[in-house]
């Protein structure tokens, strides 16, 4: 299956202030690695890191946008102040052209069944671009020559099956490349996910129950299984017309799993490429260890099913004479609002340590 390149595109309306002195560099923005920006400024700049103080919240590549040094060089603002201000979008979109979307993916997969319906062998043949070679991350995310961010979620694979084999062809097509919500997990978990469909279509058998036989000792996988699947009705039978599917997948430390209602026929709300796919409702459990904030927790998951859904049918970044055709909302849209399904989030109670929760329901 193919998955195209797609990008963050993002919304936040974002702002950057840098003031120096002598000795001193303060800077306040919105990003969400602030140890790393600390870093790159450390290396970039004539201050000691000790002096260096950033507020965490969403971005974290101003350097490479407000100076264009990228860490590299130094970084000379002498009693000076900078004020730049703009859309996270704007930047999002630029940074398709100028440093990448999300790589385009091929996965191959093949499977054997006994005469029992159990799976056998499993083989996951991947081909993507590597994400964060040439960035920062890349000693430590690099290794023996693969990128384990373009394998994660596929060399993982929770389902007990005896014979797993994954590989991946490093591909380089010239186009940057670099992170989208879940990052490897976006392709990967729905290579495998559909996969597993597939292979309980040929064994005769209930997608929900197929995967409950091959998770048995995967409790945290069941937990979110059996809880997406009593919320939204799985053992009766769906309205007629309704087709529903379910998927469970691990990532960033917590366990989710989504129950989708839909449809085919054209409407007035139809999504998707060819105006026939409508999408009724989605239910989705996560296992984040401890919520700290349940509130929290649920609006990300109701923005990761609008995220997720949107890059599932109809978002792709196209290029033209090697340029980025896409640059705003009419040419590369997002789920509106009468588009968007009735999204159902439940939390599972856990004592586990908390974990992700941003970006697990993609």
């Amino acid at each position: 299956m193919h998955q195209p390149a797609s990008s963050g595109a993002e919304t936040i309306v974002g702002g950057w202030n840098l003031v120096s002195s002598p000795g001193l560099f303060c800077h306040w923005h919105l990003n969400g690695r602030p140890s790393l920006i600390a870093a790159l400024v450390d290396h970039g700049a004539d201050v000691l890191l000790e002096e260096f103080y950033c507020s965490p919240d969403f971005r974290a590549w101003f350097l490479e946008r407000v100076t264009g040094t990228s860490g590299e060089g130094r970084l000379s603002l002498p009693g000076e102040s900078l004020e730049v201000t703009g859309t996270s979008f704007e930047c999002g979109m630029a940074r398709c052209g100028a440093h990448g979307a999300r790589p385009f993916v091929h996965s191959r997969l093949t499977a054997t069944l006994d005469d029992q319906g159990r799976v056998t062998s499993w083989t996951d043949r991947l081909a993507a671009q590597s994400v964060v070679t040439g960035t920062a991350f890349e000693t430590a995310l690099v290794k023996n020559g693969v990128d384990t961010q373009n394998t994660e979620g596929a060399e993982d694979v929770p389902y007990a099956i005896p014979n797993v084999r994954v590989d991946i062809h490093q591909t380089k097509y010239g186009v940057p490349v670099r992170w989208w919500r879940s990052v490897g997990h976006s392709f990967n978990a729905f290579a495998v996910e559909v996969f597993i469909d597939e292979l309980a279509h040929a064994a005769g058998k209930d997608p929900y129950q197929f995967r409950r036989d091959l998770l048995k000792d995967k409790p945290r996988h069941l937990g979110v299984l059996d809880t997406a699947a009593k919320a939204a009705g799985w053992s009766s039978k769906p309205p007629k017309g309704i087709h529903r599917g379910i998927a469970v997948h691990e990532s960033y430390g917590s366990f989710v799993a989504q129950v989708i209602d839909v449809s085919i026929g054209h409407n007035d709300v139809s999504i998707g490429h060819n105006k026939e796919l409508n999408i009724h409702r989605v239910v989705s459990a996560i296992d984040c260890g401890i919520a700290i904030n349940p509130d929290l927790v649920k609006a990300q998951m109701e923005s990761t099913v609008i995220f997720g859904l949107s890059g599932a049918l109809f978002q792709e970044v196209t290029l033209r004479n090697g340029v980025v055709e896409q640059n705003n909302f009419d040419d590369y849209p997002v789920l509106r609002m009468h588009q968007t399904p009735r999204i159902e989030p439940h939390i599972v109670e856990s004592n586990e340590n908390p974990s992700g929760v941003g970006e697990p329901g993609n």
